[in-house]
């Protein structure tokens, strides 16, 4: 049988080595793990994506409603969100209302602000 300069047989029966193919392997199951790493942290930045979403959700309805109807600070809940809205005087003639809407992310409190500055509004004047 003829070798080759490498020493590896040259005859259309050779293949790889065992060596070989533990190594193509190896560098195959790294692939994967990275791969199913990227899929993970996709859902994970998918979920912490919807629940801001719904956070601005409620601070949306919930501003409207303050303004809309001027009704008292108030707070509330649902599933993984609460949420308090706060009216504050300002001069001029100006009233702040906000909603903070806050949730819990691995651990941590997350949360998001929506403010709105309007002029009140003044009675009618009799007449």
């Amino acid at each position: 049988m003829r070798r080759g300069r490498c020493g590896l047989s040259n005859s259309p029966g050779g293949g790889f080595t065992l060596v070989e193919a533990l190594v193509a392997m190896a560098v195959l199951g790294a692939g994967v793990v990275g791969v199913l790493e990227m899929f993970s942290l996709a859902g994970s930045a998918a979920g912490e994506n919807q629940r801001l979403a719904r956070a601005v959700e409620i601070a949306q309805r919930e501003l409207s409603l303050a303004v809309a109807s001027r009704y008292a600070p108030v707070e509330g809940a649902e599933k993984l969100h609460r949420w308090r809205v706060e009216r504050q005087d300002r001069p001029m003639g100006l009233e702040r209302v906000a909603v903070t809407v806050t949730w819990m992310v691995r651990g941590a409190e997350q949360s998001y602000v929506l403010e709105q500055l309007w002029l009140k509004r003044k009675p009618p004047a009799a007449r």
